[in-house]
């Protein structure tokens, strides 16, 4: 499952196979990238040129010096920083970065393409950096190792076609939802066949989700029910909630400052919205089974292999709380029929990440890891 993207990239990695393989992936996703091996040469390059974002990995030389040099030029005010991490960084490092303006970061490898390609795309949309065609250099290779000047724009390889724009004049083949915008939808999903599995993915998870707010606001505990209402933000916005999202994304802000009174007060209509969802998805998404393998529907048996692979992609997830993508793993599994032996492992796991309880899910995470 594809995410559209539209836009200039400029990533910075002084590992050649990495800085490929990640710029790989936005390419096949519709962007335009270019390379620079080091900060000096980005710092040559962004100069003379404004990309829409700029990743770069948390192993760079002096990489703040980078963050210093973008924030001191007004040419590149609101251009999206996202760090880019191989998992073992220091806490204070990480907190640093976000400190001097760095807006979301992604563990290389991403579990799923999807994961970086979403990132990218909410980060452009907030900052609205697209830059035209126009504006863009021409095609160049891949830097040699050592090469100090980052090499201009790099379109999709030769003979390649680049995926078409999710978004169109054609409406989704959806009915009319109330409380759901189609258009804000497909083009949140980057396609109407994520969206279909995001629909599914919010209406499987709405009465845990919001026994889980209404648990943390009983027991005042505000750090877990920040956590939970941005997650609710987010995943609202994906299926086009544009209300339900701007209604947790304003108590997300409460949360933040302490108002615990108005949420107190705000939550029950949250959540009184948040669940008349299960009734509103009802024509578009199918009723919940319990996933067991006895009878044979058409969905392939999981594999321990694709069970292992799915798990290691959600724990990697988790252990930078990106719960969006982890709800997107569980909803992968939904493709699966289960055998008996596993049903209350995924159950408890699906249960787990619908709570935003990341601490219960790791240890399950664990304890399969062990076996």
């Amino acid at each position: 499952m594809n995410v559209t993207l539209t836009g200039w990239a400029l990533l910075i990695d002084t590992d050649k196979k990495r800085l490929k393989a990640t710029g790989q992936v936005l390419l096949t996703c519709g962007m335009r990238v270019s390379y620079a091996p080091s900060v000096q040469a980005a710092l040559s390059f962004l100069k003379d040129h404004q990309p829409g974002i700029i990743l770069f990995h948390a192993g760079l030389e002096e990489p703040f010096s980078l963050l210093e040099s973008v924030r001191a030029d007004r040419r590149l005010d609101g251009i999206p920083l996202l760090l880019l991490t191989s998992g073992n960084e220091d806490g204070g490092l990480l907190e640093s970065f976000f400190d001097s303006g760095v807006a979301d970061l992604v563990q290389l490898p991403p579990p799923i393409p999807f994961v970086l390609c979403n990132r990218v795309r909410m980060l452009l949309e907030a900052g609205c950096r697209t830059p035209s065609a126009s504006a863009l250099p021409g095609v160049a290779a891949m830097p040699d190792a050592g090469q100090s000047v980052p090499p201009a724009g790099t379109a999709a390889p030769a003979g390649t076609a680049a995926p078409a724009n999710a978004a169109s004049d054609t409406p989704p083949a959806f009915p009319p939802i109330e409380g759901v915008s189609f258009e804000d939808a497909v083009k949140n999903c980057g396609g109407e066949d994520v969206l279909k599995t995001v629909m599914q993915k919010f209406y499987d998870s709405v009465e845990e989700r919001a026994g889980a707010l209404e648990g943390f606001v009983a027991a005042g505990d505000w750090k877990n029910y920040r956590i939970a209402v941005h997650s609710l933000k987010s995943s609202a916005r994906l299926i086009g909630a544009m209300q339900l999202s701007q209604d947790a994304k304003a108590l997300e802000a409460a949360a933040d400052a302490l108002r615990t009174e108005e949420i107190i007060s705000k939550n029950p209509a949250l959540l009184d919205l948040y669940r008349s969802y299960r009734q509103r998805l009802l024509p578009v998404v199918e009723h919940p089974d319990d996933g067991a393998a006895g009878e044979d529907d058409g969905r392939p048996l999981l594999s321990e292999k694709d069970l292992v692979s799915a798990c290691r992609d959600l724990r990697e997830c988790l252990e930078i709380s990106d719960f969006d993508s982890a709800d997107y793993i569980m909803g992968s599994l939904a493709e699966y029929r289960v055998a008996e032996d596993r049903r209350e492992f995924i159950s408890s796991l699906k249960k787990a990440v619908a709570d935003v309880n990341k601490r219960k899910a790791l240890e399950l995470l664990s304890g399969i890891k062990n076996k």
